[in-house]
């Protein structure tokens, strides 16, 4: 249970539900591993969903390391079926499309020799070849492939992967670039129009908006010459972009120097939130132009949610750790957010909700950690969010909601690994591993 900050939720304590309340988190299973096999995983498992957890693609090994490619996807009869692949050095995070019909792994076989071998492989064939590849992406609603390449690229210890970069959409090449975020990720607006990446050339460098037809740089004055430390956004229409830049500052204080970091956003109008010290998180809402983001005060230091079109004055909370807007077409919607207790020693993460007008409503509630916060089917107006939060070794799904002065709340039992979860409509999912199996959670 969470702890409850606020009297108007204490009041309601111990939690309700209303009798037409969702039955809770419902599990499926999608398939289990193969035999002797685990989930391959840095820092995450690599292992991706599609939407309505029908489908999957991963990567396992087994008792001696080696990595095998994996498709789960159900036939004609919606009997999953499993396509595993031979065994390769190196698979990068697959990717799998729409309708979880084929998936794409990148691997590299002989590495460290003459002979080294880096492709995508799509449905088990090879689809391309390259020196250096980058994780494979599809473009929504199809079967086009999106790569960064490296045809005559070269590695070493020092710069990484040297040579031209070349994004590759479908069979078209686009152009040479000094460098790219290889092991990047590949952004797409929501109706498919656009993507986003980062490129640098000779003399510029910034973002790359791509179409199905062709790329353009547009030049961003970064100070971070690596490109390292960049989160991108990208609007829904694929007109707007922003980007938070990571900057390193020296700060002396009498005979001594600190390394103190920071962070700015850009936008096609310039940096987002002057005046603030930090500005992080850049977040579009899901149609319209608005863009969230959190912003760090220059004087009191405290954090607070940012949006274009106006700003919350209280800055009572301490750092922000993720946003989330409210799900829908219209173009003001509310949003979700997460931060960290100010002055405490050992902060617990605070949630939060703004309306459509940017003003903090009641309702606040405490947690040890916060992953993936999404904002439910309900909106903000019934402080409907979904996320995951840690219990042991493993993590829960939790879905809380408050109506009429009833809090609800649903937790599902702990699960190995919980992916980012999917709102669509009145359905809500996520998938998960537990006990040697990939599951599908959902509540509708």
């Amino acid at each position: 249970m969470p702890i409850l900050a606020t009297a108007a939720l204490a009041a309601v304590l111990p939690f309700q539900a209303p009798v037409d309340s969702p039955p809770g988190w419902q599990e499926r299973e999608l398939c289990a591993l193969p035999e002797g096999t685990k989930l391959r995983s840095y820092g995450l498992p690599q292992v991706v969903f599609t939407d309505d957890g029908r489908a999957a693609a991963f990567v396992v090994e087994d008792s001696d390391r080696t990595a095998l490619p994996v498709h789960a996807f159900p036939d004609r009869k919606g009997v999953v079926q499993l396509e595993i692949g031979r065994s390769h050095d190196v698979i990068l995070m697959p990717a799998l499309t729409d309708d979880g019909t084929s998936a794409a792994f990148t691997v590299a076989d002989d590495l460290q020799t003459a002979r080294e071998s880096w492709r995508v492989l799509v449905d088990g064939k090879t689809k391309l070849k390259a020196d250096h590849l980058g994780p494979p992406h599809f473009w929504p609603g199809t079967d086009e492939l999106l790569v960064w390449t490296v045809p005559k690229g070269k590695f070493d210890e020092w710069n990484g992967v040297t040579g031209d970069h070349v994004l590759r959409r479908g069979k078209r090449s686009g152009d040479p670039w000094v460098s790219a975020l290889l092991a990047g990720p590949i952004l797409f607006s929501k109706d498919g129009s656009s993507a986003l990446s980062y490129a640098s050339g000779d003399e510029e460098r910034g973002l790359l908006l791509v179409t199905p037809k062709k790329e353009r740089l547009v030049p961003v004055p970064l100070t971070n010459s690596m490109g390292a430390g960049l989160l991108m956004a990208l609007s829904a229409d694929g007109k707007e972009w922003a980007l938070e830049e990571q900057r390193v500052e020296l700060r002396q204080t009498g005979s001594s120097s600190t390394a103190v970091v920071t962070q700015v956003v850009h936008t096609p109008n310039g940096l987002v939130g002057d005046g603030f010290s930090s500005v992080r998180l850049p977040r579009f809402a899901p149609a319209g132009k608005r863009l969230a983001v959190a912003a760090q005060d220059v004087e009191t230091e405290r954090w607070g949610g940012w949006i274009v079109d106006g700003r919350d004055p209280d800055h009572d909370f301490g750092r922000v750790t993720d946003i989330a807007w409210e799900p829908g077409d219209e173009r003001k919607v509310g949003l979700a957010f997460s931060a960290l207790e100010a002055d405490v020693d050992d902060p617990m993460t605070v949630l939060r909700v703004m309306d459509r007008e940017g003003r903090l409503l009641e309702g606040v509630t405490k947690w040890d950690r916060v992953r993936y916060l999404r904002v439910g089917p309900s909106g903000v107006a019934e402080r409907d969010l979904i996320f995951t939060v840690p219990d042991g070794a493993g993590w829960r799904l939790v879905r809380e909601r408050t109506v009429a002065g009833s809090v609800q709340m649903w937790q599902s039992e702990v699960y190995t690994y919980i992916a980012p979860p999917v709102v669509d409509g009145e359905r809500i999912g996520a998938g998960a591993v537990k006990d040697g199996a990939l599951v599908w959670l959902a509540m509708e």
